[in-house]
């Protein structure tokens, strides 16, 4: 038998990286959507102004 794992992905709303979830640097709730981040800078980013981001149409790069 043969196990199949899934490994879950999100992307973060600050620079646009796939970030596997179980590996997430930060993790934060907003209005009710969990999001994950690739970095604690991209994290704290987010945390400063999360507006910006949830309602941003473009994604600039990731700066870690």
């Amino acid at each position: 038998m043969m196990a199949i794992f899934i490994t879950r992905t999100a992307t973060d709303p600050v620079c646009g990286t796939v970030v596997r979830v179980a590996r997430a640097a930060a993790a934060a709730d907003f209005q009710g959507q969990e999001l994950f981040f690739c970095s604690s800078h991209c994290g704290a980013t987010f945390a400063a102004d999360p507006d910006r981001y949830v309602a941003a149409s473009s994604v600039p790069s990731c700066r870690t």
